[in-house]
């Protein structure tokens, strides 16, 4: 394929872009941002709402310094708490708190409004061709990376 019709990835960041730039709209009457909201939908859906900050940093593809001004931020929020192993320092949990699952059912909402605006330029089977082809590619580029 030639060069210049690759527009793969410049679409996929135009996309992105453009439902970060949507939903942080929709966001402006709740006090979180849409990484916040990723934050606490991860903890949300983890096991116990209690993650490692590693299993953050991988899920949100940040590094550790990126994500400990984002928790910080966060837990001056009173939406998350962190924890931290007596016996190993490097070891950091974090859980979310009433006030964190109560903003996140409220940007909830907004997330599925926006999903529903998105997903209705296509019908039921090329939505799930859709989500098929970006499971397919996120886990070929874990697989690469």
């Amino acid at each position: 394929m030639d060069f210049d019709q690759q527009k793969f990835p410049v679409l996929l960041r135009g996309a992105w872009f453009g439902i970060n730039k949507a939903f942080r709209a929709k966001l402006e009457s709740i006090s979180i941002t849409p990484v916040q909201y990723t934050v606490l939908r991860n903890l949300i859906e983890g096991e116990g709402r209690v993650l490692r900050q590693q299993s953050l940093a991988d899920s949100l593809s940040t590094n550790k310094n990126n994500l400990a001004d984002l928790l910080s931020r966060m837990e001056e929020k009173k939406l998350i708490n962190r924890h931290y192993n007596t016996k190993d320092q490097r070891y950091k949990s974090v859980s979310i708190t009433k006030k964190g699952e109560q903003e996140f059912l409220r940007a909830r909402k907004h997330a599925q409004v926006l999903q529903g605006e998105i997903l209705s330029l296509f019908k039921k089977e090329e939505q799930d061709l859709l989500l098929s082809y970006f499971t397919r590619c996120s886990e070929r580029l874990e697989e690469i990376s």
